[in-house]
């Protein structure tokens, strides 16, 4: 996420007064066989913030100048269930949205997280490819992750229009939970 986004009605519309801000365990570190980003999360009720991004009610914000910033919802996607999360593009650089487990560094940026980006791009293990459209300020843009069935599958919508005829990803649950070991 990049400099002020606001959340859809699928985000929580309550958190702490005051945040409980700790850096990533040991333990979240050891899940992940040892690989980790570097990156100091810290966690602002349901959100996990990067450093110099804030999670104040449902709008998330950087609050620096320049570079990477993220901030990661953490109610997680388990097997049977759909989830989705929408995005107003508030102003700021280009956004990329989409799904990653705990370790993984960016959205889409390795073996761990699959993202779609407002330069009409789908990312997953460093690799970008097109798909959709471009999207950017004033849009909103849906993240779905389906894991109803034996295929997970994730899109995108960009005000409320599927930004392709096919999901970015189709994945079996078997291969997915490979990826998380």
């Amino acid at each position: 996420l990049s400099d002020a986004l606001a959340g859809g009605a699928a985000l929580p519309n309550c958190f702490p007064e005051v945040p409980s801000v700790r850096p990533i365990q040991l333990a979240e570190k050891q899940r992940c066989h040892g690989v980790f980003s570097g990156t100091e999360w810290h966690e602002y009720g349901l959100w996990r913030c990067a450093d110099g991004v804030v999670a104040e009610g449902p709008r998330v914000h950087h609050q620096g100048k320049g570079g990477w910033a993220g901030a990661r919802h953490t109610e997680p996607v388990s097997q049977g269930m759909r989830a989705e999360f929408s995005i107003l593009v508030r102003e700021g650089r280009t956004v990329r949205v989409g799904w990653a487990a705990r370790c993984a560094r960016e959205v889409g940026v390795d073996r761990w997280g699959y993202g779609y980006g407002g330069t009409a791009k789908r990312s997953h293990a460093n690799r970008f490819e097109d798909y959709g459209r471009p999207f950017g300020v004033g849009d909103a843009v849906t993240s779905v992750l389906d894991r109803t069935g034996s295929t997970v599958m994730l899109y995108f919508l960009v005000n409320g229009v599927h930004v392709a005829e096919r999901p970015a990803y189709t994945i079996s649950e078997f291969e997915l939970a490979g990826e998380r070991s």
